[in-house]
């Protein structure tokens, strides 16, 4: 399964498939209990993992 990153919940295919998920950001199981400032957060952590992978690099630990 997959977790959201947010409350930690596991998704199923019609949370994956729901307008209101994102990944590693919110699900439509905690869309509303997400705050603004913590999704900001979420959405930053997700960039920066992104940046890391097209880097080549690990997002967290020593780089290589």
């Amino acid at each position: 399964y997959v977790q959201c990153h947010a409350c930690r919940r596991p998704l199923g295919s019609e949370d994956l498939a729901s307008p209101y998920y994102r990944e590693g950001v919110s699900c439509p199981r905690c869309i509303d209990d997400t705050d603004a400032d913590r999704r900001a957060r979420l959405e930053e952590r997700r960039r920066q993992v992104a940046l890391a992978r097209q880097r080549g690099q690990p997002h967290i630990g020593p780089r290589k």
